[in-house]
């Protein structure tokens, strides 16, 4: 009797005991498997319904993008005008003026100036008369500069077949992509913290009620 008694406490869990070992809290978790499970599925459904709120919404969203040349002088490498103060013109000055309800976004590579705005499919024509005429001010004005300088090299006599040059110029206008919002992973790192996060819920749940239900006990034996 006395050893099935001692067998029986060994098997019993004591979740007030302070020194719980691995073992015991498996086995706490093992024995209150069906709490666990419904915690972690009830935990898991918030999180599957906040991660479905927070997916991205399929709109036709385009990327729609510009490259201009920016040209150099007869015989030189050098850009004929600074290139950060051109990128600067069209984002604060030109995009502004002409429209100010679509954002540009810049990028200087080499002698490229990357033009982008993010838009809808159906307004590919407004962004290709946009793009047109954010650019169009360079144009003329590189085209006035190589003009003046051609008009130099020809007073001075100088044989421009023998002198490379390359004059500003619009290498692809509104060129349209498949727009990918960064947003769009937004879901996806909820659903996988969310999980973990749930896991983890879960099994301090289990030990929560464990130690309610084992105190209330404890209080009832010590009450008779």
């Amino acid at each position: 009797m006395e050893k099935n008694g001692s067998q029986s406490n060994s098997n019993s869990l004591d979740i007030l005991d302070d020194s719980m070992t691995v073992t015991q809290i498996i086995k706490t978790l093992f024995i209150r498997r069906k709490w666990f499970f419904t915690i972690f599925l009830c935990l898991c459904s918030v999180v599957t319904l906040i991660a479905y709120l927070k997916r991205p919404i399929d709109e036709p969203f385009l990327k729609f993008t510009t490259y201009l040349f920016v040209g150099s002088y007869l015989g030189q490498t050098v850009p004929i005008e600074h290139l950060p103060s051109i990128e600067f013109e069209i984002k604060e000055i030109y995009s502004k003026n002409n429209s100010p309800n679509f954002a540009v976004e810049t990028e200087i590579t080499g002698n490229i100036i990357t033009i982008s705005t993010i838009a809808l499919s159906e307004e590919e024509e407004k962004i290709r008369k946009f793009h047109e005429r954010i650019t169009l001010p360079i144009l003329e004005r590189h085209g006035k500069l190589f003009s003046q300088f051609e008009k130099k090299l020809m007073n001075g006599a100088l044989d421009l077949s023998k002198v490379s040059g390359l004059s500003t110029s619009v290498l692809a206008l509104a060129q349209k992509t498949k727009y990918v919002s960064p947003l769009n992973k937004v879901w996806l790192r909820i659903l996988s913290i969310g999980l973990l996060v749930s896991f983890l819920l879960a099994c301090i749940g289990v030990f929560v009620l464990e130690y309610i239900l084992q105190l209330k006990k404890v209080l009832s034996e010590e009450s008779k």
